[in-house]
C-alpha cells in the first residue's frame, strides 16, 4: 500500500470514529456540562466558537499545579 493511501485510510477511519462518538455523546445547546473536577465549565452553542476566560481565581486547588513562568 502507498504510504499516501495508507495515511488517507487512517484519516478517514478516525474521522469516522470521532463522529460516531459526536453523535453518541450529542450535547443539548445553551446547558452546562462540567469536567470531573468542576473547575472548567463547557456551555454546548450553536456556533463553533471556543470563549477562554483564564484570571487568577480564588481557589488554591491541589490538583493542579503552580505555574513556572521562567520562559
Amino acid at each position: 500500500m502507498k504510504p499516501d493511501l495508507q495515511f488517507w485510510k487512517k484519516l478517514l477511519i478516525s474521522l469516522a470514529f470521532v463522529s460516531c462518538i459526536h453523535i453518541a455523546t450529542a450535547q443539548i445547546p445553551g446547558q452546562s456540562y462540567f469536567d470531573d473536577t468542576g473547575y472548567v465549565e463547557y456551555i454546548h452553542g450553536n456556533s463553533p466558537v471556543i470563549i477562554s476566560v483564564p484570571h487568577g481565581g480564588l481557589l488554591p486547588p491541589d490538583i493542579i499545579p503552580d505555574r513556572n513562568f521562567n520562559g
